[in-house]
């Protein structure tokens, strides 16, 4: 037991009042009454003796200093609190991540829960003990420092909301726990519809205490998108991709069922639908037809999901800029099929093709490098290559020329079908003659061999793209001179550089929220999505770096834009309170100790009154 509110103690002395009532005594006085029978009855009938009146005087003077401490004791909030083991120090952790805002039946988002979780909490803790607020998603905010002003924190935690960040727990206990140590014995209560992260061995603290308080759902169904790009198809006018990823929660009960619908400009897409089992990850691609600039949104529709903030993709086709290569050979050497077929491609705009002798490599600020019959000394380690014709070895690759006669190959046999190198190229109309041996050796993968022999091959070499053509164009029968062998080249060329262009497309361009990019004009317009439509607004910056708290396309005062979404595979997995065994926490009974003990006391001060009030009225008590 102990009293949060003790300064209201000193109103008990009030019950000097009926204590010094009770000690005073009437002095009895005489009466001359009638000597008639009737009187005297009367008289003896009502004449209680000694020890009952005795009885009535104690009844009367305890209901009497019940009805003056009773209020006393409500005033001074009376309660059975946990914290009797001498706890100084609370901070509270609260988790406002993306998967804080999962809504039950009712609409009541985990972080509401969490609110009115500490609400409770707090009513039972002393005075006197110190708290603190941090809230955290991808990085800790020291909300309210330490300090026993209640109403200053509770306005702070109600100011609070669940952003659609990816929640970083691990940072942000060490945080609480540097707080905590500041004044010991300390407690940290986590809040979270996670568990909390394992404590490492070397922080151990036998005076810091962490409270796990779960607010997970009893149930949770959820599937959101985790991965997404949107590219433009190669040599192919106003023709995108668009590359979705979508996941179901591990806690689902079953099978889940949905569909992505979406809108590109103001034209509806056709939906796609899918089926995911319980933790499952699906890859789909969705064919687009659309100018650059245009508004694509996508969104996920579920039924009976419980997070919707990881269900709607916005952002706008984009403006690849041109892939810049290099072809690199001596001008007597290089094939002339394959300088037509490069020059077919640059007309598309798509690609721009720098020709350079062997005397001027390396060339700088190029994606992609071709060698025409030509191999460098040095291999370029940082650069995607695409070798045609090698007349030797250099680098990863291994080959040995066949001579100027070169070996012809009627036939062919497709190895990998479906390889990006390959797409669109018929293989069954290709004849070839093979100019050199490359041996396939490490992540080198043959595409096309025939007689056992490799005549095309691509694979990944320490993280560089590499496309070895083992035949020459100009002494091949037909290939050459069909559509193919352009799309062989373009392929390549295009396939080689995606990882370049795939590496400065993740940065400004298209972040995930949680992220800071550097702005100018002190405010980002955003282009969100609220109630299935489309919104626009505008956050002021106080400086040049903005931190993407929102999902959706942003631009800046320059014009400079991108995208934030929150494409996570933990915040989409929704927890839920029956996955793991361990049941959500509800609200303590040391929390419910304080509305118990008033509703006690006020019970008990009207049973009080209604007590009085009848012994005094029914049976003259006084």
């Amino acid at each position: 037991m102990q009293l949060l509110f003790p300064q209201f103690l000193w109103l008990a002395l009030l019950g000097i009042i009926p204590v010094a009532l009770y000690f005073f005594k009437r002095r009895s006085r005489s009466v001359a009454v009638s000597t008639l029978v009737f009187f005297r009855w009367l008289a003896e009938e009502h004449q209680d003796s000694a020890w009952l009146r005795r009885l009535k005087r104690w009844i009367s003077f305890a209901l009497t200093m019940l009805l003056f401490l009773v209020p006393v004791f409500l005033l001074a909030r009376l309660s059975r609190s946990p914290f009797d083991g001498g706890v100084r120090n609370v901070v509270i952790l609260l988790d406002r991540s993306a998967s804080m805002a999962a809504t039950d039946a009712a609409g009541t988002t985990r972080f509401e829960a969490a609110r009115q979780l500490i609400r409770s909490r707090l009513q039972a803790l002393p005075d006197q003990v110190g708290v603190a607020l941090v809230a955290y998603d991808s990085r800790p905010h020291v909300i309210e420092a330490r300090g026993t002003q209640r109403r200053a924190l509770l306005a702070a935690l109600d100011a609070l909301q669940a952003d659609p960040v990816v929640g970083d727990a691990t940072a942000a206990l060490e945080t609480a726990r540097t707080l905590a140590r500041l004044e010991t014995p300390a407690e940290i209560w986590h809040v979270s519809d996670r568990p909390a992260p394992a404590k490492p061995s070397d922080a151990g603290d036998d005076q810091v205490g962490l409270v796990p308080l779960s607010v997970a759902l009893p149930d949770a169904t959820n599937v959101g998108f985790t991965a997404f790009q949107v590219r433009k198809e190669p040599m192919q006018t106003a023709r995108y991709t668009a590359f979705v990823q979508v996941a179901a929660n591990r806690a689902a009960s079953g099978p889940v069922e949905g569909r992505i619908s979406g809108q590109l400009g103001d034209a509806p897409l056709a939906p796609r639908s899918f089926q995911l089992e319980p933790g499952a990850v699906q890859g789909l691609e969705l064919p687009l037809t659309g100018v650059k600039g245009q508004v694509l949104k996508l969104v996920l529709e579920v039924p009976g999901d419980a997070l919707a903030v990881d269900n709607t993709l916005l952002t706008t086709l984009p403006d690849p800029r041109p892939v810049v290569a290099v072809r690199v050979g001596r001008k007597e050497q290089v094939d002339p099929y394959a300088h037509l077929a490069l020059q077919s491609l640059v007309e598309d705009g798509e690609l721009r093709i720098w020709s350079v002798q062997p005397e001027n490599w390396p060339v700088a600020d190029v994606d992609v490098a071709i060698f025409d019959n030509w191999l460098p000394e040095k291999w370029p380690d940082d650069l995607p290559v695409v070798v045609l014709n090698p007349p030797g070895s250099s680098g990863p690759v291994r080959a040995r020329s066949l001579g100027t006669a070169g070996l012809p190959h009627r036939e062919i046999q497709e190895v990998v079908p479906g390889h990006p190198v390959l797409f669109r190229v018929s293989s069954s109309r290709v004849a070839l003659t093979q100019s050199c041996v490359v041996e396939p050796t490490g992540p080198l993968q043959p595409l096309w061999s025939a007689d056992g022999e490799p005549l095309l091959l691509a694979g990944t070499v320490k993280g560089q793209r590499l496309v070895v053509m083992a035949f020459s164009p100009r002494q091949s029968e037909r290939f050459p001179m069909t559509a193919s062998f352009p799309l062989l080249m373009g392929n390549a060329i295009y396939w080689c550089a995606e990882g370049r262009r795939q590496e400065e497309s993740t940065g400004v361009g298209n972040g995930r929220t949680g992220g800071l990019v550097e702005v100018s004009g002190g405010q980002l317009r955003w282009t969100t999505v609220r109630g299935g439509e489309l919104t626009r607004e505008v956050e002021s910056l106080d400086g040049g770096v903005a931190e993407l708290r929102r999902s959706g396309v942003w631009e800046d005062a320059s014009g400079k834009r991108g995208t934030a979404h929150l494409l996570s595979r933990e915040e989409s997995d929704v927890a839920a309170a029956q996955a793991d065994g361990a049941p959500g926490t509800p609200v303590p009974d040391s929390a419910l100790s304080l509305s118990q003990m008033t509703l006690t006391l006020i019970a008990l001060l009207l049973g009080v009154l209604v007590l009085e009030s009848l012994l005094f009225h029914r049976y003259a008590l006084y």
